[in-house]
């Protein structure tokens, strides 16, 4: 499968935020993730997608550790743990996080 906004992927990851599973492609940040789980929302967010502004700052859980990162600056991994977001990417992912 191909799109310009996401590049080649052949396969979707999932991705577990704030207890929520979604899906994103493969071979893109977390934050690219997020913009195809929430396209009319995360678009339109303020994000700089470069590492400069801090407003998609999100917690990582692997294993036994957690640690800050910025989803624009993270490669999405199958089996990710997201346990906390910028209140942006709160507020950006709101229609995805309330659907289920």
């Amino acid at each position: 499968m191909y799109s310009e906004l996401f590049g080649k992927f052949e396969k979707l990851l999932k991705v577990d935020i704030l207890g929520m599973k979604i899906e994103v492609p493969e071979n893109n940040t977390l934050l690219r993730g997020f913009q195809f789980a929430a396209p009319s929302t995360i678009s339109y967010g303020r994000f700089c997608w470069n590492g400069s502004c801090n407003n998609c700052t999100v917690t990582v859980r692997e294993g036994s550790c957690e640690q800050k990162k910025q989803a624009c600056r993270v490669d999405a991994c199958d089996g990710m743990t997201v346990v906390a977001v910028s209140s942006e990417i709160k507020r950006s992912l709101q229609p995805v996080i309330t659907a289920a």
